[in-house]
């Protein structure tokens, strides 16, 4: 690694906000300790040796950080069938079968994406679609949330009785026996540490130079961190058993990347079971369904408090915001995490303004839940994805979620720009909710650092980590929001040291 280089472009955004744009860094060890003029960065690389990196024709940013992401997921993916931008139950189908007869030695099916919104049957597959392939093996199939799955009779015999959260007459499964076959799977398909090389090569392509790793397991962990290669700055929040395992170690915080506890406190929308204060409006009598009772949830908060580590608890309805707000008011727990929030009502608003939590935000989501006004009403669209709202008062941050989103992080910042107006969403009602680009690129970088606990990443200031990446067309000089889904990264560097090109 070269201690000592210069970075000469055209443009060099230091910061979005405040907007600071330079045509020079310097970077020592893994620091920019310059910016400012190219003329006096080529001169001291000339008086003092080092390499000069020069980006003629490019722009330089500060790289994405993503404080919300399944790594050991997206590391599965490759082996995994891809069932995202599905039709019909009769094309997932097909799909399943054609691997089927690729794969005959695969010990197990697995695919997800499907969503079954936009199936043209509206309807969940259940286990006499799966019946169609005619296979003794087990098949499993998770919707794109992850917080629903269908399975043939094979894979359901992998599940003990004493799960709760199955229709074993339809053989679908919900929320945590969902993330129980999920790990019997991945117990049988095994993942290799080429898998999570390949994970961070997918982060590097988009420009992703720090993470926020979400329900990850210890076993995760271990194969994560005995890879060889240069991973990104990582904050790790452990599934609730692995994190309870690494609290009896005494360790402190940060060890390994060990950062905190993730716990899922309720489901999806796409699936009804996002805990809601009112009925969903296309299942009148459905709330969703919390999955920890709250006598549970504020012993993980005591422990995580009495341990010094930091929490993150995912509330996608209202009524597990509630519970959420209450909680961390009743124990004086300011600035910790809340993940989504994707329905906030204005009663809540004031109570995050006390509490200053940092959000992790998925604007992809604005562009996926295309049928969000079917599941909530017209009367709570305003309540969803509160973009404008929540960054005026707390620490926001963009996440994609990935895998149950795309990684690419233009694509969350067009969807906060635009909020589906192109694509002619009902959510396009909520333009009050819109933002600006520079608003949305900080909240992706510096925005999203802060989120993580980072204060020295996210810009290009002297003393911040070094992280970087060079973008074929500059961002702020497009006009039309649809050409950012185009931008290309030519290359991405973590910490001063390439990882892309």
């Amino acid at each position: 690694m070269v201690l000592l280089y210069g970075v000469v472009a055209d443009s060099i955004v230091v910061s979005f906000t405040p907007l600071r744009i330079v045509s020079g860094l310097l970077v020592f060890g893994d620091r920019v300790v310059y910016c400012g003029d190219h003329g006096f960065v080529e001169g001291f690389i000339d008086r003092f040796g080092g390499e000069l990196v020069d980006y003629s024709g490019y722009t330089v940013l500060p790289g994405f950080l993503d404080p919300h992401l399944h790594l050991g997921s997206l590391a599965a993916w490759d082996r995994i069938v891809d069932l995202s931008g599905v039709d019909s139950i009769e094309e997932l189908l097909s799909i399943v079968k054609k691997v089927l007869l690729r794969e005959k030695r695969a010990s197990w099916i697995v695919g997800r994406g499907w969503d079954h919104m936009r199936f043209k049957e509206k309807r969940l597959p259940t286990i006499r679609d799966l019946e169609q392939l005619d296979t003794d093996k087990p098949v499993f199939l998770i919707r794109v949330c992850g917080h629903i799955a269908v399975a043939n009779k094979a894979a359901l015999e992998k599940l003990g009785r004493e799960l709760e959260n199955i229709d074993w007459d339809n053989g679908l499964l919900y929320e945590d026996s969902v993330a129980f076959l999920w790990k019997k799977a991945l117990e049988e398909i095994g993942l290799e540490p080429k898998s999570y090389v390949d994970a961070l090569e997918k982060l590097y392509r988009y420009g992703i130079v720090g993470i926020g790793w979400m329900s990850a397991s210890l076993d995760e962990v271990i194969v994560y961190h005995g890879i060889e290669a240069i991973k990104p700055h990582t904050k790790i929040y452990l599934e609730p058993n692995s994190f309870v395992e690494w609290i009896r170690y005494g360790l402190p915080r940060n060890t390994m990347n060990i950062h905190g506890l993730k716990i899922i406190l309720d489901g999806s929308l796409g699936a009804h079971t996002a805990y809601l204060s009112k009925p969903y409006n296309d299942k009148p009598g459905t709330y969703g369904k919390l999955n920890m009772d709250v006598e549970e949830l504020e012993k993980y908060l005591l422990m995580v408090k009495e341990k010094e580590f930091h929490i993150a608890i995912h509330a996608i309805g209202d009524k597990a915001l509630d519970i959420v707000l209450q909680l961390y008011s009743r124990h004086g727990l300011i600035g910790e995490r809340i993940e989504h929030a994707s329905l906030v009502r204005n009663d809540q608003i004031k109570l995050l303004v006390d509490l200053r939590p940092r959000i992790a935000l998925q604007p992809g989501f604005i562009l996926s839940d295309t049928w969000l006004v079917e599941r909530i009403g017209w009367n709570r669209l305003a309540w969803a994805y509160r973009i404008a709202s929540l960054s005026k008062i707390a620490k926001v941050g963009f996440s994609s979620d990935a895998p149950v989103e795309p990684l690419d992080p233009w694509r969350n910042i067009y969807a906060a720009i635009t909020r589906g107006e192109y694509e002619g969403l009902d959510i396009a009602a909520t333009m009050e909710e819109k933002i600006d680009l520079l608003t949305a690129l900080h909240l992706h970088t510096k925005g999203s650092a802060e989120t993580l606990y980072y204060n020295d990443k996210g810009k290009l200031e002297p003393g911040y980590s070094a992280d970087y990446i060079v973008v074929d067309r500059n961002p702020l000089e497009i006009s039309d929001p649809r050409e950012l889904l185009k931008i290309r990264i030519v290359e991405t560097r973590v910490a001063g040291r390439k990882v892309y090109s």
